[in-house]
């Protein structure tokens, strides 16, 4: 990631220049040297059929990494950049054990007939601008990892500029210049070949410099080649679901932006008749949030809808201290889109819809952005409890005596990390569920008023059960001007509702439960534990009392397979390539590697190299070593995560 530098003063006179109009204008043609294979390419062997020979290639990602943090490593969220009392508060998104290649085919199965304009889809402004280089750099480039690694972190719509220059296809940016169009069409067509329940969005925009016959040759030359056998037909519509496209066997929908061009084939989809996009023009964070909420309530007219959660700075605000030239600098001193995500989708709900596609700048964690786990969250595809102390006294939402009887008092008292103090936001409903009973709900009795209670009760659809997180507060959806109130600092004080009016008494901190598990073994009660809590390569691995130290904790990076070790997350658990009965398993450096690669079938877990395999505990004593074996469904193959 850059870094925030002193540019020469030629070089900001030379960006003045470019930059008295709209930031994103850019200057000259700035052609790249850009290194278009920064993922790993292996021959596949596909048929590639008419298509060009280069797209006959499949290209595997691991997960970019935020800056120092290997890849996959939880995170605590969206971080406190930028000015105090900024709007919305800048929040914490919680890591998910979710594949982000894989998000919609798994989290979507079972729901498939979910409507793709009802979710959170996490899209990039100006995707293709990663190969933006010297003057220009600054002031026209919105992204840094390239389209493959941006769907390798999540992101399934993109927003793509293309116009001829010099005889070939090119992504620009205004005058601004980057890599080829081809080198773009290629990691989507690798993407979209290799995991074929992902969808993705492609957004073809700014096209009307190109005059007829290159609108032809864009269709004949590059997209319906690199991508036509994954397009979905229009006919469709709006309305389109998960399963519909599944069951056609296509996960491309193409948007084409700009005349009447979407004719040339029944693949285009039309921009004005399949989308609404809301673009704020403007470099002020508070305008930017408000003129977002005040749109994002109105009538779509069943399109899907793009929330641009970017600032357009003007040559003034980008071009002097403290930002130096960099939109990078600006965009990550100024928004939080994990804060976004969230203040939008709870306006959008008023209206009975949701945020649909969110689209940002310097996507992923590397430059502290988390719109993808935010859009996770909000899509409820994986619950995160979390406990809600109160920021006057530190104690925490408590249901009195662990009651899941209906009428049970809400509380607040120690913090003591049971259940009774853990909650699960459903956005989808507006629920706050309890883990005691997740059957059961934050309820405020229909008491809208001051002194009315809070109380646990059945889940039903009734709006004094809906709540919605302004910032760090709890309103009730019935009245939004009254919040969740501790009006009481000592342990059993009951918690009731009161009139907004800002104290720390309605003000809440969200802790969510650690991303570090424990795996305990069914036949034994003994944790999975790193002997000596030692992290050289081959530390045997072994079974012990459960502890709650950090060689007893894991993470499981879903996005590459790996269950990675608290005592050092650069450390993967290993089975040697053994894949046989009694074969080792291991501590060693994490490695793009299939034996470090593992997958949670049921309660046991397996090997990539050879699924019939598990991991072993075939003796119950304290530091009896794992291994693989047959798996047998025996109590011995069988863990429990214990958060």
């Amino acid at each position: 990631m850059k870094s925030s530098k002193t540019i020469p003063t030629r070089i900001v006179a030379a960006a003045f220049l470019c930059a008295v109009s709209l930031i994103g204008a850019g200057c000259k043609d700035s052609s790249s040297n850009y290194d278009s294979l920064l993922f790993l390419v292996q021959a596949n062997g596909k048929s590639g059929g008419s298509l060009p020979a280069d797209i006959n290639y499949k290209a595997e990602y691991l997960t970019p990494a935020p800056l120092d943090q290997p890849s996959g490593v939880p995170f605590e969220g969206g971080g406190t950049k930028g000015k105090n009392g900024r709007s919305p508060i800048p929040v914490y998104a919680p890591k998910l054990q979710i594949d982000p290649q894989a998000w919609m085919s798994s989290g979507y199965l079972s729901r498939s007939n979910t409507q793709l304009r009802s979710i959170c889809i996490p899209g990039t402004h100006d995707s293709g601008t990663y190969g933006i280089q010297g003057i220009d750099e600054n002031i026209s480039q919105t992204q840094e990892y390239n389209v493959g690694e941006q769907l390798s972190l999540g992101y399934r719509y993109f927003d793509l500029r293309i116009k001829k220059i010099d005889g070939q296809f090119k992504i620009h940016h205004g005058s601004s210049v980057s890599v080829s169009a081809q080198e773009v069409f290629q990691h989507i067509s690798s993407f979209v070949n290799n995991r074929k329940k992902e969808i993705v969005f492609v957004h073809i925009q700014n096209v009307d410099s190109m005059s007829d016959a290159e609108h032809y040759e864009l269709k004949d030359q590059l997209v319906l080649p690199y991508l036509g056998s994954r397009m979905a037909p229009r006919y469709l519509g709006n309305s389109v679901n998960f399963s519909q496209l599944w069951n056609l066997d296509k996960n491309v929908i193409l948007i084409w932006g700009g005349g009447n061009y979407s004719a040339l084939s029944e693949l285009y989809w039309n921009q004005g008749e399949t989308m609404k996009s809301d673009w704020q023009n403007t470099g002020s964070e508070s305008d930017l949030i408000n003129g977002l909420r005040a749109r994002i309530k109105d009538d779509r007219g069943g399109k899907f809808y793009v929330a641009q959660m970017i600032l357009t700075p003007n040559a003034t605000q980008i071009i002097f201290p403290p930002y130096w030239g960099s939109i990078e600098d600006l965009t990550n001193d100024k928004l939080d889109h994990a804060s976004f995500v969230y203040d939008l989708d709870r306006e959008a709900k008023k209206s009975g819809q949701r945020l649909n596609i969110a689209m940002v700048d310097f996507a992923g964690p590397r430059f502290s952005q988390y719109a993808f786990e935010a859009c996770m969250d909000v899509n409820d595809l994986e619950p995160r409890y979390f406990t809600l102390k109160s920021k006057q006294s530190n104690l925490c939402l408590d249901v009195s005596n662990s009651s899941t009887e209906n009428n049970a008092r809400v509380q607040v008292w120690n913090c003591n990390n049971t259940n009774a103090q853990k909650w699960f936001y459903e956005h989808s409903t507006s629920y706050l569920r309890s883990k005691l009973n997740t059957d059961k709900c934050l309820d405020n009795g229909a008491e809208n008023w001051n002194g009315g209670k809070i109380v646990l009760w059945d889940c039903k659809d009734m709006n004094n059960m809906r709540f919605d997180f302004y910032d760090d507060s709890m309103r009730v959806r019935q009245n939004e001007s009254i919040a969740v109130d501790a009006n009481g600092s000592s342990s059993g004080s009951l918690v009731s509702q009161w009139t907004w009016h800002g104290g720390n008494n309605q003000r809440w901190e969200k802790n969510y439960e650690s991303p570090y598990f424990a795996l305990v073994n069914q036949a034994s009660n003994l944790c999975l534990d790193i002997s000596n809590s030692s992290t050289a390569n081959g530390a045997r691995i072994q079974v012990y009392n459960c502890n709650g130290t950090d060689a007893q904790k894991w993470y499981y990076d879903a996005g590459n397979g790996f269950l990675r070790s608290k005592l050092n997350p650069y450390k993967c658990m290993d089975n040697g390539g053994e894949t046989r009965n009694g074969g080792k398993i291991a501590l060693w450096d994490c490695k793009d590697m299939n034996n470090m690669r593992f997958d949670f079938v049921g309660d046991s877990i397996r090997n990539r190299i050879n699924s019939l395999y598990a991991v072993d505990a075939s003796a119950n004593g304290n530091g009896s070593l794992v291994h693989q074996w047959e798996f047998l469904n025996a109590s011995n193959q069988l863990w429990k995560k214990s958060y």
